[in-house]
């Protein structure tokens, strides 16, 4: 599943690059935690990071491209018949959001922010080596604060919700959910 997104996440970035320097921006790293829908269960509590991408600061509104990964493994016992089965379970989600996020206050030490708009989230189910991944398109919301520390860097806090809906095994779930966790970064350019 990587394969599928990294280069497309690659690629946006360095088309983004010399545009993003010029208008000022700025790169947070996400660490923590997505909870899924019950769908999911057990696997519905996730490790998550990834990354925030904005630019265009000084602009009205700045550009927003985000990143994030979650995943989570484990072992699910069941009855089938006679038999007693415990199985490996693993699962795991990416999403690429593209949008807008509006910076309150964006001279100050305390900026608040909210943002928004499509996601393109992959979902991926594997029960004892055997895969099943779908993809589809959805939005993304967010919102947080970052606390500026000197002219450089960034230490915050974000929540995000996602959604869209892919089909696994036969069944429609939703690969988005509620994120939560804390940001550290850098900002450069744009005045």
């Amino acid at each position: 599943m990587v394969g599928r997104l990294f280069p497309a996440m690659i690629a946006a970035l360095i088309l983004l690059l010399p545009t993003s320097a010029l208008a000022g921006g700025e790169i947070n790293f996400f660490f923590g935690q997505k909870d899924l829908d019950e769908e999911w269960e057990p696997l519905d509590s996730q490790q998550a990071i990834g990354f925030e991408l904005t630019f265009g600061e000084q602009w009205p509104v700045a550009v927003a491209i985000d990143f994030l990964k979650s995943d989570d493994d484990g072992r699910y016992a069941f009855e089938y018949g006679m038999n007693d089965y415990n199985v490996k379970i693993e699962a795991e989600t990416q999403e690429i959001d593209a949008g807008v996020r509006y910076l309150f206050r964006k001279d100050k030490k305390v900026v608040p922010y909210i943002g928004g708009g499509l996601a393109y989230i992959d979902g991926e189910l594997t029960v004892e080596g055997i895969s099943r991944s779908d993809s589809a398109v959805g939005f993304w919301l967010a919102g947080g604060v970052n606390f500026r520390i000197g002219k450089v860097f960034n230490l915050g806090v974000d929540l995000r919700s996602s959604s869209a809906d892919v089909e696994v095994e036969g069944f429609e779930v939703d690969a988005g959910g509620l994120a939560y966790g804390v940001l550290l970064g850098f900002r450069w350019g744009g005045g």
